[in-house]
């Protein structure tokens, strides 16, 4: 597992006459491998499961570079003297 999201920790309120929800993620800096993402619908405090879909979208990462791990994360080098 490389994340989760959850509407309830980010404090999304969804009114029942919603028909959909969109997640969007502006950057995803995932490293080379497979990945599978999982969807999942719970209950307000997040113990009942009423829908779920495994292998919802299935994608491949790909890259030239030898940075190992599962995310590139933003990062900063500072240089100077002491």
């Amino acid at each position: 597992q490389v994340c989760s999201f959850s509407t309830q920790i980010d404090g999304q309120q969804i009114a029942q006459k919603q028909s959909f929800i969109r997640l969007v993620l502006p950057k995803l800096p995932l490293l080379k491998g497979h990945y599978e993402v999982d969807a999942f619908l719970l209950c307000e405090n997040g113990i009942h499961v009423y829908e779920h879909v495994r292998h919802a979208a299935q994608f491949s990462v790909t890259q030239t570079h030898l940075e190992v791990g599962v995310v590139h994360l933003e990062r900063q080098w500072l240089h100077g003297e002491s």
